[in-house]
């Protein structure tokens, strides 16, 4: 264990005397996994640490000094709602600089998530990670959201500019998120009766896809990208059968 010297901002971050981050990074991960484990219902600490275990030692010792030190020690019993509601208004230094450091992490790592780049995160790791920055956040309105849409175009393809945005699906780990989803589709629909009939089916990863036709040729086949901006891959996708190079039928597209 190593203590910090007397207390001073540095870069923005609170270094005093009652913080100690731990030499061993291991011992830093499983304290954090607990911590965000108490507010992020929908994930163990296993999957949180596991998650964590992959960031560099200087972003979790930040994480460490401003979330654990700070508003760990000091959680209640209350529901978590109210304990976020309580933190949103308590000073919290360092919070900032650990959440711009987290989400330029996550900015990479979504690239790579995004494109054919090899990661060493899983599905649940990431989402766990992205699920941390974004709770940050709820803490922190004010600071700048991670809203970016996929990856930018990798540069071997040539660059389809989407007619309409193509956006990603957000994940439902548990189920007041899933009451959440259907309140809003009734608020946005102005439905009456809020119940709404749902049908499920296995989530079968793959890569998102935007075909147009024109007359009833197929014309452009292009990746998601960055939601605005994808690459050309309708080469690749003329030889899969499943694929129609022409519809048919009246009044095709």
């Amino acid at each position: 264990m190593k203590k910090s010297k007397p207390a001073r901002v540095e870069d923005g971050l609170l270094i005093g005397e009652s913080s100690v981050i731990p030499n061993e990074k291991s011992v830093e991960v499983n304290r954090l996994a607990k911590d965000f484990a108490r507010f992020l219902d929908q994930f163990n600490a296993k999957t949180l640490g596991s998650a964590l275990s992959k960031l560099p030692k200087g972003t979790l010792d930040e994480l460490y000094v401003s979330f654990h030190d700070q508003i760990a020690k000091e959680l209640t019993s209350r529901k978590a709602s109210e304990r976020n509601s309580e933190l949103s208004r308590q000073p919290i230094p360092g919070l900032t600089n650990a959440y711009e450091n987290l989400r330029t992490f996550m900015g990479i790592l979504e690239s790579q998530y995004n494109t054919s780049l090899k990661t060493d995160y899983s599905d649940a790791e990431y989402d766990a990670l992205k699920a941390i920055v974004e709770f940050l956040r709820t803490l922190r309105p004010e600071l700048p959201a991670s809203a970016k849409v996929g990856a930018k175009p990798s540069g071997a393809f040539k660059k389809v500019r989407h007619a309409v945005p193509m956006l990603s699906l957000d994940n439902a780990f548990i189920e007041d998120d899933v009451r959440e989803f259907s309140n809003r589709i009734v608020r946005f629909l102005r439905l009456n009766d809020d119940r709404i009939d749902f049908s499920a089916e296995p989530k079968i990863d793959g890569l998102s896809m935007s075909l147009r036709y024109e007359g009833g040729e197929l014309i452009t086949a292009a990746t998601r990208g960055d939601g605005t901006e994808g690459e050309d891959v309708t080469a690749n996708i003329r030889t899969l059968e499943d694929v129609p190079k022409q519809l048919k039928g009246r009044n095709v597209p």
